[in-house]
C-alpha cells in the first residue's frame, strides 16, 4: 500500500488536494515507525562493531572456506557483494526486512553452486538451523528483557 501512496503522491494528473491526502497517509506510519533514537542507533552500532571484532574469523571462515567444496575466489566473493548491495539497496525502497548476512551466505553458495564447485550440504544445514533457531529464541530473549526492563 505504501508504493502505491507514492505512486499517488507523485502522479502529476491528480488533483493536489489526492496528492497532498496520499502523502499524508503515506506519512502518517512512518514517524513512530521509523523514529529510532540517537542512544539506540549508537548501542547498535557499538555492539555490531564488537560482535564482528570479536567473531570476524569464525563468519569469514564459515562463508569463505566452508561453504563450498573449494575456497571462494575474488570473482565469486565480488558476485556475492553485488548481489548484496543491489538487494540490500533495493530492499530499502521496499521497506522489506533483510539480513545482510543471509543475503551474502546466499550469495556465496549460489556462486558455489554456479562455477560447479558445489556446497558442503552439512554446513549449509549448520546455517539454515541456525537461522531458524535465531529468530525465536532473539524474540523469547527481547520479549524476557524488556519484561525485566519494564518492571525496573
Amino acid at each position: 500500500m505504501n508504493a502505491e501512496l507514492k505512486v499517488a503522491a507523485a502522479n502529476k494528473a491528480a488533483p493536489p488536494t489526492d496528492r497532498e491526502a496520499a502523502q499524508r497517509l503515506r506519512d502518517v506510519p512512518r514517524a513512530p515507525v521509523e523514529y529510532v533514537p540517537g542512544w539506540v542507533r549508537l548501542l547498535s552500532a557499538v555492539f555490531l562493531g564488537a560482535g564482528t571484532m570479536i567473531g570476524y574469523r569464525r563468519i569469514v571462515v564459515t562463508i569463505g572456506e566452508r561453504i563450498g567444496r573449494r575456497h571462494l575466489t575474488p570473482a565469486q566473493g565480488a558476485s556475492a557483494e553485488i548481489v548484496g548491495a543491489v538487494l540490500i539497496g533495493t530492499a530499502g525502497y521496499s521497506g522489506l526486512p533483510v539480513s545482510t548476512t543471509h543475503i551474502i551466505t546466499s550469495g556465496v553458495a549460489g556462486t558455489m553452486v554456479g562455477s560447479g564447485a558445489g556446497v558442503q550440504s552439512q554446513v549449509v544445514w549448520q546455517i539454515a538451523l541456525a537461522w531458524l533457531l535465531t529468530l525465536p529464541v532473539t524474540v523469547g530473549l527481547s520479549a524476557g528483557l524488556f519484561w525485566l526492563f519494564a518492571r525496573w
